[in-house]
């Protein structure tokens, strides 16, 4: 995160007000998210489908991710937001610097990523996903 803030200060483009909140009530949360026009989920490894992304894209908010994984391929799909290389620090602060800057361009973005969203992503195929991995995982356990 240090390393992350240092190179948006370089950027002059460090956001005013930015924290790790944990777990959260879902009235906080909404609270929270629904201040933001752009989010980050920069990822280590490869990373499956999570709710972060697909919840980013289905509020609108322009979503910066890392590839290879799952986010990146939704911004890709999407034109939700933007997509840089994992572990590349520079790269995801200038494209978070560029959505801080450009509000206007982060707002397409949510426009673009909710449009794709609410064509593609649907949460009863998403609850479906889950009980059938939960049910294979038991069978496969016994």
């Amino acid at each position: 995160m240090r390393r992350l803030l240092d190179v948006a200060d370089r950027f002059r483009c460090r956001p005013r007000r930015s924290s790790f909140n944990g777990e959260l009530r879902r009235d906080a949360l909404e609270e929270r998210l629904g201040v933001a026009w752009a989010r980050a989920l920069p990822g280590r490894w490869i990373e499956p489908v999570g709710n972060a992304g697909t919840e980013a894209l289905r509020r609108g908010t322009g979503l910066v991710a890392t590839e290879p994984g799952a986010a990146a391929e939704l911004v890709c799909e999407s034109g939700g937001g933007a997509v840089v290389s994992r572990g590349d620090v520079s790269a995801l602060a200038a494209a978070l610097a560029e959505r801080l800057r450009d509000r206007r361009l982060c707002e397409t973005e949510g426009r673009n990523g909710r449009a794709w969203a609410l064509r593609n992503l649907f949460y009863a195929d998403d609850v479906g996903r889950v009980e059938e991995i939960y049910c294979d995982v038991m069978a496969e356990t016994g």
